[in-house]
């Protein structure tokens, strides 16, 4: 006769016994402790962990809950670090790649004409961890967060603010991550690859020069203002999509859904503008007759041709969306 086990706790499961246990914490606070867990828990999936697996490392979610309420109803918040706090984590020689990884920082990436190495402006608490390495040309900052019950009330504070500086030389590779928390990126003017990933966040990007540029997020908005490069891809969700005059003649695709994407003053070979469930409005510099186009939408409008194509045209241009309109000119330069 097989022995009786324990239903496997799933991950919808474990958030809602540990939301049972979180009842002394305000609304936003239990917001906060469960989008913590939620995140470590797909981080260890995405790890190659099952889900049971990681919510078994984490112990019963009844005592997790009372551990904290514990902690935090005993101890004052404290109050955000000061400025006396702040460390500088700086490369050593300068670098031809750059890897930052953070969890629920704001971050801003900058130039400073002041510096001729990498540094990371960053006033840690109790509960961050972090970890510099530097080799084969590339500098790594990675700060994650040990979520100790001691620790428990830094999380209250909401989002902090995390400054990445690079000198006005710098031309390599930029890989920026974090979740929760909005990426900022001005007047970088040399960049050759940079990717910037966040989620639940906004990300803007101004004034910068990148010659491939990613830029993700989902259920926020995502602007470009005054960019260029060769090619561009930029995708959200939930959320509004803008570019205003971003230049990337090989390739620019901007996708979301459920909110508009719009554009002005694009300059691109080849366009790609996607949503759902709202319009497209965009102007283009170009010429008609070079472009193949692509159109569609449902219960809307579009001004531009369903399809459009003739021998000999070099450029594309896609825009579809459905329950809306499209607006889309080409104007010539």
């Amino acid at each position: 006769m097989p022995l009786w086990r324990e239903p496997t706790m799933t991950k919808e499961t474990f958030l809602k016994e540990l939301a049972l246990g979180l009842t002394n914490l305000s609304q936003e606070e239990r917001r906060r402790v469960l989008e913590y867990y939620g995140e470590l828990i797909c981080d260890g999936i995405e790890n190659g962990k099952s889900e049971e697996s990681v919510i078994q490392d984490f112990g019963s979610p009844k005592e997790i809950a009372a551990s904290i309420c514990a902690e935090y109803g005993r101890t004052a918040p404290r109050k955000p670090a000061s400025s006396d706090g702040q460390h500088i984590y700086a490369s050593k020689e300068p670098v031809g790649a750059i890897i930052l990884t953070a969890q629920n920082l704001r971050i801003e990436v900058r130039e400073n004409a002041q510096i001729e190495t990498v540094q990371v402006l960053f006033s840690p608490l109790g509960n961050d961890h972090v970890a510099v390495t530097e080799e084969n040309s590339t500098f790594s900052f990675c700060h994650t967060i040990t979520m100790q019950p001691f620790f428990w009330r830094d999380l209250f504070h909401g989002a902090r603010s995390l400054i990445l500086e690079v000198p006005v030389n710098f031309s390599g590779s930029l890989s920026i991550q974090t979740c929760n928390a909005k990426i900022t990126v001005d007047s970088l003017h040399s960049i050759g690859t940079g990717s910037f990933i966040t989620s639940n966040a906004c990300i803007f990007i101004t004034s910068t020069v990148c010659r491939t540029l990613q830029a993700r997020t989902s259920n926020s908005r995502l602007l470009l203002l005054n960019c260029s490069g060769e090619s561009c891809t930029a995708k959200t969700s939930n959320g509004r999509l803008q570019a205003e005059d971003c230049r990337f003649p090989t390739r620019l695709s901007l996708h979301t859904s459920n909110s508009p994407v719009r554009a002005e003053q694009l300059s691109s070979n080849n366009v790609e503008l996607k949503t759902c469930n709202a319009p497209i409005h965009a102007t283009l510099h170009g010429d008609p007759r070079d472009y193949s186009i692509h159109s569609h939408t449902s219960n809307g409008r579009s001004s531009l041709p369903a399809d459009w194509s003739f021998p000999g045209q070099a450029c594309s241009l896609s825009a579809v969306t459905s329950n809306a309109s499209i607006d889309v000119k080409l104007v010539p330069e």
